[in-house]
């Protein structure tokens, strides 16, 4: 039997004789949406299918005046399909979303909104799995990126905010707190390598003062911009058998620097290149009193040199070979 008819005011279908034979009917709502479903025990109840007037279809194997209650399926207009448990014509309780663009939503619901434990994994391969509320990230999650790398953090109003982990796929392992999504604390960064960054990090880069502790026992102290040490100013870096450079930086090459060695030696020269190598003119004082003053290549004299020693006896110095020797004194 077939049964058509337009509801009243509260969208509750009109009495009809009672029946315990189960029929179908067409409710035909006032806002142009059609329910075409079982009719049992003079109500509309069993499964059926809901044609919105927006073109959204919703399948359902229960009703209760006019609208969807227990699992079923739909589909709408814009090419999404949801599937899961409804109330109300409204998702509420676990179902799975899958969106036109690739996007799946997979978990709680409340009133067609994300809300409670869930998965949301993106077209891309990124996939954020946790605490959600008003169809947002809201909690305690995990967001694992299609490049390997994972982030544990707190989420607020689906970004990350506060104390936070995110392990990267090489197995470096950064530690700091985010705000709006990024990172922006005093933080540290354990790379697989075993070295060590200790920085500030500014909307996800390193920019600041920091150390950098190399597994070697090395240790950088400069300023940082945009995850690089910074191009010019003041650089420290300490090497692993006791040796300390100090200089200025420009353009990212070392000027007017000063190593002091293990042993107590000083050498201050104009230029230097990495690793602390002397490349210019510069004068090196020994702890005894001793210097000695000349022209530096890569942290080795080169040329004539001057070399006074602590009693006040100057000596000329002039490379024989491979190695200086004495060819004049003066007091």
């Amino acid at each position: 039997m077939l049964r058509i008819f337009t509801p009243t005011r509260n969208n509750t279908p009109p009495p009809l004789e009672n029946t315990d034979q189960p029929s179908t009917c067409t409710i035909n709502f006032a806002n142009g949406d059609k329910l075409e479903c079982e009719w049992i025990s003079n109500k509309a109840s069993g499964q059926g299918t809901k044609t919105f007037a927006n073109g959204d279809i919703l399948e359902c194997d229960g009703w209760n005046d006019g609208k969807a209650q227990g699992k079923g399926k739909r589909t709408d207009h814009d090419g999404a399909v949801y599937e899961g448990e409804f109330k109300n014509d409204a998702a509420n309780g676990y179902g799975v979303m899958t969106y036109a663009s690739g996007d799946v939503y997979s978990g709680e619901w409340i009133e067609d909104d994300f809300w409670g434990r869930g998965k949301y994994t993106f077209e891309d391969g990124d996939e954020y799995e946790g605490e959600f509320k008003d169809g947002k990230a809201d909690g305690k999650g995990l967001y694992r990126y299609a490049n390997g790398n994972v982030l544990e953090c707190t989420w607020v109003v689906g970004k990350a905010y506060g104390k936070g982990v995110l392990t990267y796929a090489n197995g470096d392992v950064l530690e700091c707190e985010w705000k709006d999504g990024k990172e922006n604390s005093e933080g540290i960064k354990k790379f697989a390598n075993k070295d060590v960054l200790k920085s500030t990090w500014k909307d996800g880069k390193v920019n600041g003062s920091g150390v950098y502790e190399f597994a070697n026992g090395q240790v950088l102290e400069c300023d940082w911009e945009d995850d690089e040490p910074c191009a010019d100013g003041k650089r420290v870096k300490k090497f692993a058998n006791g040796d300390k450079f100090e200089g200025e930086y420009k353009a990212g090459k070392a000027v007017n620097g000063v190593m002091t060695f293990a042993n107590g030696d000083v050498l201050k020269c104009e230029a230097w290149a990495d690793e602390g190598e002397a490349n210019g003119k510069g004068v090196k004082t020994f702890a005894n009193g001793d210097t000695i003053e000349g022209e530096w290549k890569n942290g080795e004299l080169h040329g004539e040199a001057v070399y006074k020693s602590a009693d006040g006896t100057v000596w000329l110095m002039k490379p024989a070979s491979q190695s200086y020797g004495v060819s004049k004194s003066a007091s």
